[in-house]
This record gives structure tokens, sequence and C-alpha cells, in this order.
């Protein structure tokens, strides 16, 4: 377990700094806009519709928090834009599957 969760952090560290973002941005990433992007993926996957509703809702919270005035991903282009949105959802899918192996095995 351990391993896996020390092979996710140093995955997503190495996807992020390949960025060359500035710190604020990168900071952005990792800590709103990752998370969000799994809230979303994981909204779709739930088996009850309120739980749904309520991820989705958390999940949109939080990607709104991102847009705006006061953006760390204000004066970005558009290109940039994609790329961080993009190896966004890679690492929020990275943490899906490094996880999936021990799901199913809470309380044994």
């Amino acid at each position: 377990m351990i391993a896996t969760i020390l092979f996710f952090h140093m995955t997503i560290n190495a996807k992020v700094e390949a960025l060359s973002l500035p710190y604020h941005v990168e900071k952005a990433v990792r800590e709103t806009l990752i998370p969000g992007l799994y809230l979303r993926r994981i909204s779709n996957q739930a088996k009850k519709s309120d739980e749904r509703k309520r991820l989705k809702l958390k999940s949109s919270e939080i990607l709104e928090s991102l847009k705006g005035s006061n953006s760390p991903f204000n004066g970005l282009n558009n290109e940039e834009l994609e790329m961080i949105e993009q190896v966004g959802e890679e690492c929020a899918n990275l943490f899906q599957r490094t996880s999936s192996c021990v799901e199913g095995r809470n309380g044994q």
C-alpha cells in the first residue's frame, strides 16, 4: 500500500513538474485541479443518485474556483491550459488505476 501511494505521488510530481509551471499554478494543479477532476470522474461511477449529485456538485465547486479574475491560471494561453487539463486528467485517472487493486478489500 505504501509503495502504491509513493508511486502515485512520485508520478504526479513528475508529470506536473514536467510542465515547468510557476509555483502558484503548480500548486493549484496539485491541490485543486487534480482533486476536482478526480471527483468529477468518480461522480459518474457512484451507485446512488444522491451520491452522484453530491460528488458532481463538489467537483463543480472545486473546478469553478479555478476560474475568474483571481484564478492562478490567468495569463496562460489556451495551449497551456489544454496541456494542464490533459495532465490533470491523466493524474486523476492514475489515482483511479493505482487504487483499484485494493477496492473491495476494506475491512478484510
